[in-house]
């Protein structure tokens, strides 16, 4: 079983979080191991065209847009062990992003234009890749971690609020819905 799809790929579950069962495919080899490790969490597979380029976040409150924050993980591909296993501080969180001004406002705006799209509600993470200057979307976070490294949170705390006033504006705006 061979897939065409021009090298370099990434496989990943459908329906998992975390970068959990994610790889970069650059060789043909590597494909029916990258597959199996997908499966072993999602009976779909996605295949998507590899971008390199710097990862941004955009945290959506409520239909706030917070500050884009920039991830360099110590490795260029911020998987699960970059997220979580990594000592503290080995991934950098930069926050508000080092990155063009209007690159900024573009992501910002492409977040805000998946989360109506999408009809999100609450609180949501859209990342992206920053390729030849245009952000592109790899993810939506509709349930986004909210720990002590989570990146709403810190994109939230630039703005100088605090993780109280978080989980309070989220929860109030919740039990408006109900």
């Amino acid at each position: 079983d061979t897939i065409h799809f021009p090298l370099p790929f990434v496989v990943k579950p459908a329906n998992e979080g975390s970068s959990i069962g994610i790889s970069i495919v650059k060789k043909q080899r590597e494909v029916k191991p990258a597959i199996g490790r997908a499966r072993k969490y999602d009976r779909k597979v996605m295949i998507e065209r590899y971008i390199e380029g710097d990862e941004i976040t955009v945290s959506i409150v409520n239909g706030e847009v917070l500050p884009v924050v920039q991830v360099k993980p110590p490795s260029g591909f911020y998987d699960f062990e970059a997220k979580y296993k990594y000592t503290k501080g080995m991934t950098e969180y930069i926050v508000p992003a080092k990155i063009d001004k209007n690159i900024a406002k573009k992501a910002s705006a492409i977040a805000m234009e998946v989360y109506n799209a999408f009809e999100l509600a609450g609180c949501a993470r859209i990342d992206m890749l920053v390729d030849d200057d245009l952000p592109k979307v790899i993810d939506i976070n509709t349930s986004p971690g909210m720990t002590e490294t989570s990146l709403v949170p810190k994109a939230w705390g630039n703005l100088g609020r605090t993780f109280d006033e978080l989980v309070e504006t989220i929860l109030m705006e919740a039990s408006l819905k109900i």
